[in-house]
């Protein structure tokens, strides 16, 4: 859903600092602003040695959410206040490109029935590196891990690491392998993603 809000982004003292702040009339509010709540957001980036052959950057954001999800207490949903923090960094050298994010989920003002079975916090992490093998093949390695958060019977955690191998055919059209390793103990349920410990999948990129 489409919310109001306004953003002011900009770099004052030049190429290597950028920041963002803005500011949303809340979830669910649309044109109205029944609960008086306001969202804001903030970002800053700082950028390094934008080169041919070298570069990185450090960038930081928050978004401070204002009873922006709910929270059933075992007789009454609840609002509740959800919060993201997260940090990421991009270095590039040559034909190598790393990248990694962590974030941090936070929910407040949970109601007290419902903290013994729900956890307030949840986090993510990403950490990938690119390298150029040839002028057109492209070696990709990737871990991910997400320790989930909310209710404690339904929350699923999870860990892979991954390989891709892209080859360009031309500047818009490659051909891909991947293989994802599922690197904990297959978990109770239905869905395949929590309980597969191999997926390979093959295919086309093609771009417009």
């Amino acid at each position: 859903m489409a919310e109001t809000g306004i953003e002011v982004r900009g770099r004052p003292f030049g190429d290597w600092f950028m920041y963002q702040v803005g500011m949303l009339n809340g979830s669910n509010e649309g044109f109205g602003d029944s609960n008086k709540g306001k969202d804001f957001y903030g970002a800053i980036r700082l950028d390094y040695a934008r080169s041919a052959n070298f570069s990185a950057s450090l960038s930081g954001f928050a978004y401070l959410g204002n009873s922006n999800a709910t929270v059933f207490d075992g007789t009454r949903t609840v609002d509740v206040n959800w919060n993201r923090y997260g940090a990421a960094a991009h270095l590039r050298y040559k034909m190598l490109d790393f990248h990694g994010m962590y974030t941090l989920d936070r929910i407040k003002h949970v109601p007290t029935a419902a903290l013994s079975n729900f956890d307030t916090t949840a986090s993510g992490v990403t950490v990938a590196l690119d390298a150029y093998v040839t002028n057109r093949t492209l070696l990709s390695l990737r871990y991910d891990n997400m320790d989930a958060g909310g209710d404690l019977t339904q929350r699923t955690s999870q860990s892979f690491a991954g390989m891709q191998l892209k080859h360009y055919l031309r500047s818009n059209v490659a051909v891909y392998a991947r293989h994802d390793l599922n690197l904990r103990r297959a978990e109770e349920g239905n869905a395949a993603a929590h309980n597969l410990r191999h997926a390979v999948f093959v295919g086309i990129d093609i771009s417009y």
